[in-house]
Parts: structure tokens; C-alpha cells; sequence
């Protein structure tokens, strides 16, 4: 055996010993960032550079030696057996916004000092994993969202966010987003990468593969001809087999429905605006991401991103009664918030197409077809997105040393050379209790909005002054029944804690007991003599049985004449169904709603009635069975 001298020995402890001493650093973002020394030309870190300087970030905190474990799962499966002696540590990088983040502030928070722990936390911006790889060195990613100014009109949905711990040192900060990270083509690329950001959005709290696992779980029973590492990108299939392979989970998948003939795509098929907008919201308003299948215009190129939000607006409509049937709020939508692994993180998109104008479904209208349009950094105003390579380059120098003449026209910015985005695929992880065939939900919601048209028209003709035409909006939403129960009966009802509770109640006590999740039609109504849409009833549709209809389990009525529309659309089932067949044949839509469309599209005599509203209670429901 063997034996080291005892100097030898002490020399390999120093060597030991220089290794494991990494102590923290703390930097001003303005000088001394840690994305300067990375590669400068990159869209991501331009795009980065952007989102932070949106935050007034004003320091950073460095951990040189970091674990990451979705990392460690990557050089386990690639990098480890690599000549290119990669090694297996990370750094993260934390940023904050507000006074500058010193040793000795740290070191108070450290100690236990509650004002210093508080600053610390309210000035939390997020982290940047950097990993040791130089062509994709942005690991796991997580920023706050920018202010959101326009919350009071028009708010941002963003409930697929969820909250994220970052220890340092043992100070637990928090910081609420969705994870983004660059893919590295070696072991995940887009899809993979916007899969594994969808997995950690809030409804998914007990469900995380690491991104070399989901492209292993993607090719594991779906051979198309490509090898799995290094990874040459996901197809359709493959995303839908990786979603599978998570234990509890399914995949819902939308097709584009209307036919491209104008562009080099080679799936012929996009969304319009209409079914762009109803599905997405519906999946989005309840938490779930929704993966968006693609490719860039003038592209021949597949590419996956993840929609994680959206901005509301107000309902609008229109007049006529032909075309009221048709005022999905959400129809209206127009900006969305995308995690691109190419670009980075909550990037604002605007929906590029033609208005309907007078058509109500431009279903003829074959260049109709929604894209995407890369538009700012989150929500801020442009000046926030003019980041470039120079700029970028220029990272530490003083205002002495850095040009004054601005950006060569030569200059890159992030934006530049991104071509619109074409979706032709929507893809939804669900759990397996929602068995959501999103057609056939919007066709009874749509079916039920001709009734409620139907019963208004009818109300007018017999009493033009008590009843006039009333103007229909709804939204489509999917969500858990604790979500309903809680943030969205709240949102109506708050100001009137009684009725909140009253509902609660009877919808714990008195309808039959709901499935974990609900498909939820809201129906909004304007007066004539009104500018604003207010609630008039909820359908609850349940979501746990194997019939394509979705029956209704309840019915949340807010206005009065709510009862008097639920009370005539019983009593003449077949009145309201000779109504749809003649909406359907008018519009020339059987190849969206069957053409058939029994009395249990409508509101059934079964269906219990919950009243929100103070003037009755729920026990005397008119809608019970007799």
C-alpha cells in the first residue's frame, strides 16, 4: 500500500481548502453585473439586461458555488461524460431593487434584525442560475413581475405564478413568478423547457421533472427517427407522451381550425382569433400555462413557447341581436405573456390579425389566421427595450469610457430579427379528474347564451318598457372548485360577506357534490341604459364524468331576472331548441355545433339554482323539481 508524506498531505488540504472558500460577492448591477461577462451578442441576456433595469434593480447578490439540481440531472445524463471537463456547480445570482444590498445589511438580516430582514424581502427582485455551460448559461430563472399599472381597468391574469423560496445563508427570501431557463441542445430544447416550466405553475405543487428527464420521458415510446441526447427537439407527439409520463397527468390538445394557404407552414392550419382567445383564457383564468405549438413565419422550423398569462379588457359588443350571440368577453383579448426559451422570461405579445369587421365568425376568411407579435419586456413602456449588444458590452465601464453617439445602426437589440409567431397547436397539462373536451364546453356555453338571447328577445316583444333587449356577454373559465368557492365568488361578492357566505354554504349543502375541477360559463348583462357589463349568472359544469355534454350541476344566479330567464327557458325546452337550429343554420356553423342539439344543451328542471343575491334565499328555488 501506498503512503503520502505528511507535507504532501498538507499541500492537497490548502489545495482543498482554496476550493471550498467561495464567499459571497456583492455588487451594484449598474457596474459590475454578472450577465456582462457572459455571452454579450445573446438575445436572452439582452432581453434580461432589459426585464431588470424595468425593476430598478440596484444590486446583486453572488453565490459562486451553487447546486442546481436540474442541472446535476443534465451533466448526469450528458455533460459528465463530455471531454470538454465541464464541471458540475452553478452560480446564482440574486437581485434586489431599493438601497444597495451590502455585506453588513446581509450580515443584520443574518443575525435575526427584523427591519433588515423586511428591506430585504420587499426589495426582492428574483434569481438567475448561471450554469458552467458558454453557448446556454441561464439555468433556472425566476423575476418578479413589473408593476402592474393597468390593474385597475384592465388587470393582468397571471395565476399560473406561484410562489419561490431562495435561501441564502439561511435567509429565506420569496419572490412569486413562473421558472423560465435557455435550453441547451444538449439535453432540452424548447419544448422540453417551456414542459418543465409548465409543470411548476401553481395548480402542479407535488410535480417537477427536471428537463432531461422530460426529453427521456418523450422519447421513450415514440421513435421518430431522432436520438434523445444531444436532443434535436420535441414534435408534437413527443411533448404529448412526456406529459403522459408524468404520473397523474394528461394532455389536452387544441388544433388550429382554420386552413393556411398563404405562408411556407407546413401544418396548414392556424386559429383565428375567436378560438385563439376562448381557449387560451379558459385554461389561463384557472392557472394552467398553455403550450403553444408552431413555427415563425418564413420558417421552416418547429418551436414551442408557453403562454402564462394574459391582459384583461372590458367587455364590448355588439349591437345587433344577430351578432350578440357572439360577445365572448374574451373575444377582445389582444396582449399575452409568453415564456420564450429563446428570448426569456414574461415576454409581451400582441395578437396580429384581422378584425372580424361584420362577419361574426370569419370561418371563409382563409388568411385569417392569428400570430403572434413579439412586443416589449413584460409590461414595460418601450425605452425599457432598447438593450444592445454595445450596451450589453460596455457592462463596468465608466460614462467617461462608454460612446456618446448612441448605437450603431449595425447594433442588435433582442428584438431584432424575430418573426411573428404562428400557433397551430395548443397544448394543456391537466390532471386526469379533468376530463375537459374543450369543444364541447363551448358549445353549451354558446348554446345557452342563444336561450338567454331567445328568452331577452321574447321579453321585449310581450313588454318593450319593463324588458328591454338586454346585451349578453360570457367568459369561459376552467378551475379548481376551491378557486371558484374562494377568489372568484369573492371577487363578486366580497362587499356583501352574508350573500358570500349564504352561497358558500348552499353550494356545499344543497347541490350535489361538485368535482375537484369546473368548467364555469359566467354570463355579464348591460341595460340599455348602462355603460358597464354586470354578473348574471354563473353555470357550474361538471368535469368528472365520461359524457361529452358536461351536464350543469348548479347555477349561481347575481340578478333576479336571472330566475325569470332560468324559469322560461324550462318551461320551453323545445321553443329554445328550435332557436338554436335556426341561429346554427343561419350562421352557417354545423361544423363547429352539431347540428343537433338536444334539451340537454339547456338548462335542465334538474339543475339546482343558488340566488347571490340579498333580497331571497336558495331554499325555495323555482328551479327544483316539483
Amino acid at each position: 500500500m501506498s503512503t503520502h508524506s505528511s507535507s504532501s498531505c498538507g499541500n492537497n488540504d490548502n489545495q482543498n481548502d482554496a476550493q471550498t472558500i467561495s464567499p459571497l460577492q456583492f455588487r451594484e448591477f449598474s457596474d459590475d453585473d454578472m450577465l456582462c461577462g457572459l455571452k454579450p451578442n445573446s438575445r436572452e441576456l439582452l432581453y434580461l439586461r432589459c426585464y431588470l433595469r424595468g425593476l430598478q434593480a440596484t444590486s446583486l447578490i453572488v453565490e459562486p458555488r451553487y447546486v442546481d439540481w436540474d442541472f446535476l440531472s443534465q451533466y448526469r445524463v450528458f455533460y459528465a461524460t463530455s471531454m470538454q471537463l465541464i464541471t458540475n456547480i452553478c452560480s446564482r445570482v440574486h437581485y434586489f431593487s431599493g438601497p444597495v444590498v451590502s455585506r453588513e445589511i446581509f450580515l443584520k438580516a443574518l443575525s435575526g434584525d427584523k427591519k433588515s430582514i423586511e428591506m430585504l424581502q420587499k426589495n426582492y427582485l428574483g434569481f438567475i442560475v448561471i450554469r458552467p455551460i458558454t453557448n446556454a448559461p441561464l439555468g433556472r430563472t425566476v423575476l418578479r413581475w413589473h408593476e402592474d399599472k393597468k390593474k385597475r381597468y384592465t388587470p393582468r391574469i397571471n395565476i399560473s405564478s406561484r410562489c419561490n423560496r431562495a435561501n441564502i445563508a439561511g435567509l429565506e427570501l420569496n419572490v412569486t413568478g413562473l421558472c423560465w431557463q435557455q435550453q441547451d441542445q444538449a439535453t432540452s430544447t424548447c419544448g422540453s423547457v417551456s414542459l418543465w416550466s409548465a409543470q411548476l405553475a401553481s395548480p402542479y405543487k407535488h410535480y417537477s421533472s427536471t428537463t432531461s428527464e422530460i426529453t427521456q420521458d418523450a422519447h421513450r415510446y415514440y421513435a421518430s427517427g431522432f436520438r434523445t441526447f444531444p436532443s434535436g427537439g420535441l414534435k408534437l407527439d413527443h411533448i404529448v407522451e412526456a406529459i403522459r409520463a408524468i404520473r397523474g397527468m394528461d394532455a389536452c390538445v387544441i388544433r388550429g381550425t382554420i386552413e393556411i394557404t398563404d405562408t411556407s407552414i407546413r401544418e396548414n392550419y392556424g386559429f383565428i382569433r375567436y378560438f385563439f382567445n376562448c381557449y387560451a383564457s379558459m385554461f389561463l383564468s384557472g392557472g394552467f400555462p398553455v403550450l403553444l405549438y408552431g413555427e415563425f413565419e418564413g420558417r421552416k422550423v418547429d418551436h414551442v413557447n408557453l403562454m402564462v398569462a394574459y391582459r384583461s379588457v372590458p367587455p364590448r359588443c355588439k349591437e345587433s341581436f344577430e351578432a350578440n350571440a357572439w360577445n365572448m368577453q374574451e373575444y377582445w383579448l389582444n396582449e399575452y405573456y409568453i415564456h420564450d426559451d429563446g428570448i426569456g422570461p414574461n415576454v409581451r405579445c400582441t395578437i396580429s390579425s384581422a378584425m372580424d369587421n361584420d362577419n361574426i365568425i370569419p370561418i371563409a376568411e382563409k388568411s385569417n389566421y392569428i400570430r403572434l407579435h413579439y412586443e416589449g419586456v413584460g409590461d414595460l413602456p418601450a425605452q425599457f427595450s432598447c438593450e444592445t449588444q454595445s450596451s450589453l458590452r460596455n457592462c463596468g465601464r465608466s460614462s467617461a469610457d462608454t460612446p456618446s453617439a448612441g448605437p450603431k445602426k449595425s447594433d442588435k437589440s433582442w428584438k431584432d430579427d424575430l418573426s411573428e409567431f404562428i400557433p397551430t397547436h395548443m397544448i394543456v397539462m391537466i390532471p386526469e379528474e379533468l376530463r375537459l373536451v374543450p369543444q364541447s364546453f363551448f358549445n353549451r356555453s354558446l348554446i345557452c347564451q342563444f336561450a338567454l338571447d331567445t328568452w331577452s328577445a321574447y321579453m321585449e316583444d310581450i313588454n318593450q318598457e319593463e324588458y328591454p333587449f338586454l346585451t349578453f356577454s360570457y367568459s369561459l373559465q376552467v378551475m379548481s372548485n376551491s378557486q371558484y368557492l374562494g377568489q372568484v365568488l369573492n371577487a363578486v361578492l366580497g362587499n356583501n360577506p352574508e350573500v358570500l357566505a349564504q352561497v358558500r354554504m348552499d353550494l356545499m349543502e344543497k347541490v350535489s357534490p361538485m368535482s375537484k375541477y369546473l368548467a364555469v360559463t359566467r354570463y355579464s348583462v348591460r341595460h340599455p341604459q348602462q355603460t358597464d357589463f354586470g354578473p348574471f349568472m354563473d353555470l357550474l359544469h361538471d368535469t368528472s364524468g365520461s359524457k361529452l355534454e358536461h351536464p350543469i350541476i348548479a347555477v349561481v344566479v347575481y340578478q333576479r331576472t336571472a330566475i325569470e330567464a332560468i324559469n322560461y327557458i324550462q318551461k320551453n325546452p323545445q321553443l329554445i331548441v328550435n332557436a338554436v337550429h335556426e341561429m346554427i343554420g343561419k350562421h352557417k356553423m354545423h361544423d363547429i355545433i352539431p347540428r343537433w342539439a338536444g334539451e340537454e344543451y339547456i338548462l335542465s328542471a334538474r339543475v339546482r339554482t343558488v340566488r347571490a343575491f340579498a333580497e331571497a334565499q336558495s331554499d325555495d328555488s323555482p328551479s327544483q323539481p316539483k
